[in-house]
Order: C-alpha cells, then sequence, then structure tokens
C-alpha cells in the first residue's frame, strides 16, 4: 500500500505547492566531506570496496531523514518507510567504457547491504543495462561516483518533477593528501530544505567517521 500523506494536515502543504508550481523545483548543494576514515578502513581490510563502503553511509543517512524518503505518485506526496540505492557502475566488460544502472536493496544491515551493492555488480557485468529491474520506483536514491575529477557543482538530468522526484547525490574524486570529495545533493526544494541537506551531510559525515564500528 503507498504510503500517501495526509495534505490536509500537512505542515508543509503550502510549501509542496508553491515549489512544486515551478519549471524546475530542485535544490542543488555542493558541500566537502572528509573520507579519511574511510580509505584508511579500506587499505587495511580489503574486504569491501571503497564505493561500497560510501554507498552504505550515503543511505544510511538518507534513510534517517523524512525528507529525503518523500516522492510523488500519481500526482500525491508519499513517505516511504525507507528507500533502495540505484547507482552507475561501469562494467569490467564494457569495451567503451559506458555506465550501467544498478539497483541495491536497502538493508540495516551493513554486510548485507554491501552484499547487495558487490551483487548488482557482478550482475551488471553479465547483463550491463541503463534499466535494471525496479529502476522505474520512485522508491530509490540515485548514486554515482566520479572517481576522476573533483567538482564544484553539478546538474543533473531531470524529468517532468510530477513524476521524477528521486534525489540525486554524486561524489567526486577524493583528494590524496586530505581525504576531501566533493558531495553533490540534488532534491525537489518542494521536500527538502537547506536544513535537510544539511542534517543529511553530517550524517554522512559521521557514518564515515563510524565505519570501524558498522563495517567490521
Amino acid at each position: 500500500m503507498v504510503p500517501f500523506v495526509d495534505v490536509d494536515s500537512w505542515s508543509r502543504r503550502e510549501h509542496f505547492a508553491f515549489f512544486q508550481g515551478r519549471r524546475n523545483p530542485c535544490l542543488s548543494v555542493t558541500s566537502r566531506l572528509n573520507a579519511r576514515r574511510v580509505v584508511e578502513y579500506r587499505a587495511n581490510c580489503k574486504t569491501n570496496r571503497l564505493s561500497s563502503l560510501l554507498y552504505r553511509a550515503v543511505m544510511k543517512a538518507v534513510n534517517g531523514i523524512p525528507e529525503f524518503k518523500m516522492r510523488i505518485i500519481d500526482l500525491r506526496p508519499v513517505e516511504f518507510e525507507y528507500v533502495d540505492a540505484a547507482f552507475t557502475y561501469v562494467p569490467k566488460s564494457s569495451e567503451h567504457k559506458l555506465h550501467s544502472n544498478c539497483i541495491a536493496a536497502w538493508d540495516e544491515d551493513a554486510k548485507r547491504f554491501m552484499d547487495n551493492v558487490e551483487n548488482a555488480m557482478r550482475l551488471s557485468e553479465v547483463n550491463p543495462t541503463l534499466c535494471p529491474d525496479g529502476g522505474a520506483s520512485q522508491q530509490l536514491v540515485y548514486l554515482t561516483m566520479l572517481r576522476d575529477f573533483d567538482f564544484t557543482s553539478i546538474t543533473n538530468p531531470w524529468g517532468d518533477p510530477w513524476v521524477d522526484t528521486v534525489p540525486r547525490i554524486a561524489m567526486g574524486m577524493i583528494s590524496k593528501d586530505s581525504h576531501e570529495f566533493s558531495v553533490s545533493v540534488e532534491a525537489l526544494h518542494s521536500f527538502v530544505d537547506g536544513r535537510h541537506v544539511a542534517a543529511f551531510l553530517q550524517a554522512f559525515q559521521h557514518e564515515m567517521d563510524d565505519v570501524l564500528m558498522w563495517a567490521a
């Protein structure tokens, strides 16, 4: 059953209507975070890909903030109990280095979620596609890692804001010296304000700093 929001009693009713009336109701923010603890853990353990560790930290942060789990279904706002990860991956078998899209089901257990990420990558090696099963769902967060360059801002393609309501989160190249990297967040302002982005960034940084507790 779709968890529709009771708009009549919703404190954000006016803001939702205001921003959804815009041609582009998206909020876009880029900030800098530090992945030192994650990089060090990966160097010592090598049991998980760096991307799997970062995706787990991102998704734990996202699933702790209700506004990042709000979408529009049949022109009505909904709040999901949880959202899954949709991420880009370049299969090693790709002759032209074209990316594939993957889906990894969210799981509170870090190991199980990272296994889901790894399994999605393996499936992509066999059957690379831009349209994986479940890829049309709004119960997702779109993730991508841009390992080869740093950035100060990013704008992703968006569709109709009454249909395409999934936040986009991009991560840039991690500095070998400072271990800082850029994190871009794009989401509908109809649901998400600056304070929600700030809460996400703080939670993402906390999860990275706490990697020894959940990845071991």
